[in-house]
């Protein structure tokens, strides 16, 4: 196992880990099960299991070193362990779980809060910290399709049909949004033009946002929100401000799924507007008037999606297909199972499955690995072509 790390663990694990053997200078092949059951779980959206995943096979590698006697024998464990941890995926579901874990902490954390709007089952509350971060948390419930709600968060350049926008009194809402790029199934970045209230001018942000399937344990989901920095994403140029001003926002949503047609929602941002202090009528404007709309709007549009959305839904399988058979199979989704069409019906054993990765060669290969499948993870599914409408 320690040899195998080192010598393929900087290139992020190859198609050799499927035919690699006891024979071929790999003392222990559980280990890298484990490891490849880690990376499955990632493209899966399972982070925090995954990351459990890794923490039991890094226990496993300091367990080795301390019992490890010969000069030869620790240095090789010693590189195997530095290998492991330079992995990029391996990085990057750490880092993404440690901001699950952060989120959960920040929706549950006592802060002193000022109720600014609780009717209709939607609660708004709001709270200024020194410096001008401005605190923003919404509470509210859905009787609807929880695979709806993904689509309508999903469709970041659809968020215009249903995020409000006022020009009078006060002019304020979305000017623009844009997918920069799907990182994964539920990963994005995003760039975001805002029309501020008069005095001040035009606001931009460019953001990622990550969701974790918690469905198994916790029965619910979290996404993360956060900025996002030209280093972190080497690949995808970013934007420039320009003639807005760059604003910071991070925070994230929670989703406690309470039956297959039932969802409650916490919702919290962090907003630094880049203003030392908001004038009272615009912070009322926003917490009293503005997020409650879009509260409202957005429960509105996931009752009764839009035809543009059922479009896109139908046309991407490998996203929508997937998430529906993974909330199924959680319990968080009621109605009939996606049927298979003819073509898949007659498909050949050991082919790949219409929706995997090999139909999306821009995922298939995430950071160099070629995605393991097991037989107790999800599988992904193909959606017809001649479904009917999503309800």
């Amino acid at each position: 196992f320690f040899r195998f790390v080192i010598q393929h663990g900087t290139m992020c694990l190859t198609p050799k880990m499927d035919t690699i053997s006891q024979e071929q200078d790999f003392p222990d092949v559980g280990h890298a099960e484990l490891l490849k059951t880690a990376h499955a779980l990632g493209k899966a959206e399972r982070l925090m299991d995954a990351a459990q995943v890794l923490c039991e096979i890094e226990g496993l590698i300091k367990s080795t070193l301390e019992k490890a006697t010969g000069e030869g024998t620790t240095s090789m464990q010693q590189e195997c362990l530095s290998k492991f941890e330079e992995i990029p995926w391996v990085q990057r579901i750490r880092r993404q779980a440690a901001q699950h874990r952060e989120l959960a902490l920040l929706l549950e954390a006592p802060v002193d809060w000022t109720t600014e709007y609780a009717k209709s089952g939607i609660t708004v509350r709001h709270r200024a910290e020194p410096g001008g971060l401005q605190r923003i948390r919404l509470d509210f419930e859905m009787d609807t399709s929880l695979l709806n709600a993904a689509a309508v968060m999903n469709e970041a350049d659809l968020w215009h049909t249903w995020v409000p926008l006022y020009r009078f009194p006060i002019r304020g809402g979305i000017r623009n949004c844009v997918k920069l790029a799907q990182l994964t199934r539920a990963s994005q970045l995003l760039h975001l033009q805002v029309i501020a209230p008069y005095p001040f001018t035009g606001r931009d942000w460019v953001g990622q946002w990550h969701a974790c399937d918690q469905l198994e344990h916790q029965k619910m989901i979290t996404v993360v929100v956060d900025d996002a920095l030209q280093s972190d994403f080497p690949d995808h140029p970013l934007p420039a401000a320009n003639d807005h001003v760059r604003v910071s926002v991070k925070g994230g949503i929670r989703v406690l799924v309470n039956s297959s047609s039932h969802c409650t929602l916490r919702v919290q941002w962090d907003i630094d507007p880049v203003v030392p202090v908001l004038p009272d009528v615009i912070v009322s404007f926003v917490t009293q008037t503005y997020a409650h709309l879009g509260a409202v709007q957005f429960r509105d549009m996931v009752k009764n999606l839009s035809a543009e959305h059922q479009e896109r839904m139908r046309s991407d399988p490998h996203v929508y297909g997937f998430f529906e058979e993974r909330m199924r199979q959680a319990g968080a989704l009621s109605g009939l199972p996606v049927q298979p069409d003819a073509a898949d019906a007659d498909q050949k054993e050991g082919q790949a499955p219409s929706g995997t990765p090999d139909d999306h060669p821009e995922e298939a290969d995430d950071e160099g690995y070629v995605s393991a499948h097991s037989d107790d993870l999800v599988e992904h599914v193909a959606v017809p072509e001649e479904r009917a409408a999503v309800p």
